[in-house]
């Protein structure tokens, strides 16, 4: 008979749930799950440097594996710390399991040392949360939790963990029945599957009766690339993606980014369609930057997702609230047999959108010079991992439609310095590839501490920062908007990101103009072991277009400073 203590429960279970892989940092309430993860050795910890880098990896992950991410942070300050990392992962629909720390039972809501009340910070940005106050309960509510965490639309989910319910025993407990057996069955649709395929062939039927269809694609459909393409195929239409969808675009029909730093091609083409088929997606204010002014009149807008919330800026014509996967599989059976008839129809669709090209290439699209060095340095990378800035903006106009790396953003909540976690996350997973970091130097400042558990870790990360001496997203803001008063968005002051780097037992290089990128990059690429760090300085007066104001139709496009009021 072995009786075990309530965090040696709750290890048990994460393990046969297969939840191998924790990223925490270490605190007075969770000593006690510490210590039986030193002793049982079931789960692999990688500590970190802060609780925000712990959340940002535990995102990572999921993104990169579609597995349930983990993080432990201990209570007060670790929870509150982790609310950020929490509440990106909730804006992006990443799964995550958040394992907090509080303090004993008798001590909750007296003011103790380190008490906050988790729940209440959590609530607004996690699907669920489960206050653990019953050792018996630790299993079922560690079950539930991943659970929920990946049914439908996957979000976070926070277990709080009193200090003494750690220690509490769990009498007359073999070790087989700590083992849970894995959950093998698909997460459960909103809609059974003959209501699916009804609103499937519905769908088709939209599609096939349009005559200038246009599909746009989010991160909720990145993973099935293969059906969009047969999709894409069969339709003969246009893909047009989210910064979370260019994953998913296929190489055929892709007209590329849409929004407000979209291609001219692919805004023009959300303007005048007569349907869109947004697959996975949201209409948010960075896509439809103002939907009083686009031509909704006469065009049917069909929207699959998991939630009807995501639509809300739009009014939806038909909507399938179901399994994103599970509606593609089904519609890409169903438009399958309407190729030949597509093919002929659309072709005046298909000249037009030639004409809308032709018409692109003479828009300067973004920094030429460092989009081209972006495309160079995804060949051979697992991963291209971006924080929320100018940098990440290029990247995306740049994108190459068919790499094989998996590009991991903050998108919804555009989050500054979680770049770095999310490659070193995403590096650990590699199988001997190298993950390709591109951030600003405002954004790297905020994470710059986790350069130590790069070194510690041995993760071959190339992190290539765009350094122009100020928040240079901030900064174009305010020369669009604000009549070029740069209100401490440039400073002189900011640290030498390569030097310091180097003392961190890294490879750090100046770059001191554009034409040394490619020879920089290469050498890093070619020789580096462990991390690398190009520290890119170009000028400040260099902006992403072209560009929507807000408030503005989206075919209303800045294309260079000349174009600001």
């Amino acid at each position: 008979m072995l009786h075990a203590s309530g965090a040696l429960g709750l290890i048990w279970t994460l393990s046969r749930m297969a939840i191998l892989r924790l990223w925490g940092y270490p605190g007075g309430s969770v000593l006690g799950l510490y210590d039986e993860i030193y002793r049982c050795g079931l789960l692999r910890h990688m500590s970190v440097r802060s609780e925000p880098a712990a959340a940002y990896a535990a995102c990572s992950f999921y993104a990169a594996t579609r597995e349930l991410g983990s993080c432990l942070v201990t209570s007060g300050p670790g929870i509150t710390n982790a609310i950020t990392g929490i509440a990106t992962a909730d804006a992006d629909s990443v799964a995550v399991l958040v394992i907090s720390g509080q303090v004993p039972l008798a001590s909750i809501g007296m003011g103790s040392f380190q008490e906050c009340d988790a729940i209440g910070l959590a609530s607004p940005c996690t699907k669920g949360c489960y206050s653990l106050r019953r050792v018996l309960d630790i299993r079922r509510a560690a079950w539930e939790a991943s659970l929920v965490a990946v049914t439908n639309k996957p979000s976070p989910v926070l277990l709080d963990f009193p200090k003494d319910v750690v220690r509490f025993t769990l009498p007359g407990v073999t070790a087989l029945k700590l083992r849970y057996r894995r959950n093998h069955t698909a997460p459960l649709d909103v809609w059974s599957e003959p209501c699916l395929y009804v609103y499937a062939h519905l769908a088709a039927r939209y599609i096939a009766s349009a005559a200038r269809p246009l599909a746009y694609v989010g991160g909720g459909s990145a993973y099935s690339v293969q059906r969009l393409a047969h999709i894409a195929w069969a339709a003969c239409m246009p893909f047009a993606g989210s910064l979370m969808g260019l994953d998913a675009i296929p190489t055929m029909g892709s007209v590329g980014m849409v929004g407000m730093y979209g291609r001219l091609g692919s805004n023009i083409a959300l303007q005048y369609c007569d349907l869109v088929a947004a697959m996975g997606a949201r209409f948010d204010d960075r896509v439809v930057t103002s939907p009083a002014r686009l031509v909704w009149r006469g065009r049917a807008v069909v929207s699959v997702n998991v939630s009807s919330s995501l639509t809300r800026n739009v009014g939806v014509s038909h909507m399938a609230m179901a399994n994103v996967e599970h509606f593609i599989g089904t519609l890409c059976r169903l438009l399958s047999v309407r190729c030949a008839l597509n093919g002929w129809s659309l072709r005046p669709w298909t000249i037009l959108r030639r004409s809308w090209r032709i018409h692109q290439r003479h828009c300067r699209m973004g920094y030429v010079l460092y989009g081209n060095m972006f495309r160079r340095a995804v060949i051979g990378a697992c991963s291209v991992c971006c924080d929320v800035g100018q940098h990440q903006m290029w990247s995306a106009q740049y994108n190459t439609a068919g790499i094989t790396a998996r590009r991991i953003n903050s998108g919804g909540l555009g989050t500054m310095g979680c770049g770095l976690p999310f490659a070193m996350s995403a590096q650990t997973l590699s199988h001997g590839l190298y993950s390709l970091c591109i951030t600003g130097n405002g954004s790297l400042q905020m994470s710059m501490h986790e350069l130590p558990t790069l070194r510690d870790m041995g993760s071959r990360v190339i992190v290539i920062v765009l350094n122009n001496g100020s928040l240079g997203m901030v900064r174009q803001w305010q020369q669009v908007e604000h009549c070029g008063r740069y209100s401490q968005s440039a400073s002189a002051m900011y640290a030498c990101s390569s030097s310091i780097a180097e003392q961190q037992g890294h490879v750090g290089v100046d770059v001191l103009g554009p034409v040394h990128v490619f020879a920089a990059f290469a050498e890093s690429r070619s020789s580096v072991r462990n991390t690398a760090l190009l520290n890119v300085l170009h000028s400040s007066h260099e902006c992403v277009w072209p560009m929507v104001q807000g408030g503005r139709s989206i075919t209303n496009m800045m294309t260079s400073s000349r174009d600001i009021n």
